[in-house]
């Protein structure tokens, strides 16, 4: 699970955890510092960091309602 600002090493794993009170049910996509849109639900996971993982990755949570809600983490893979 990574902190804000966090420094991994290039082949190590990484786990981006959406954790907080449980609001409706929002659909949640998470989004690669390469601009690709994962569907993950909660939980995302890296095996293997690669050099391009490194930047802001977003969790986008759509609510039924028409509200979202963006959260950004920056990783830096060395």
């Amino acid at each position: 699970t990574a902190k804000p600002d966090t420094r991994l090493l290039h082949g190590q794993s990484l786990t981006l955890t959406l954790d907080g009170p449980s609001v409706g049910s929002p659909s949640i996509q998470w989004k690669s510092p390469e601009n690709k849109i994962i569907e993950a639900g909660k939980t995302h996971s890296v095996s293997k960091l690669r050099l391009q993982d490194s930047g802001t990755w977003s969790c986008h949570l759509s609510f039924q309602d028409q509200n979202t809600l963006e959260l950004d983490i920056k990783i830096v893979v060395l």
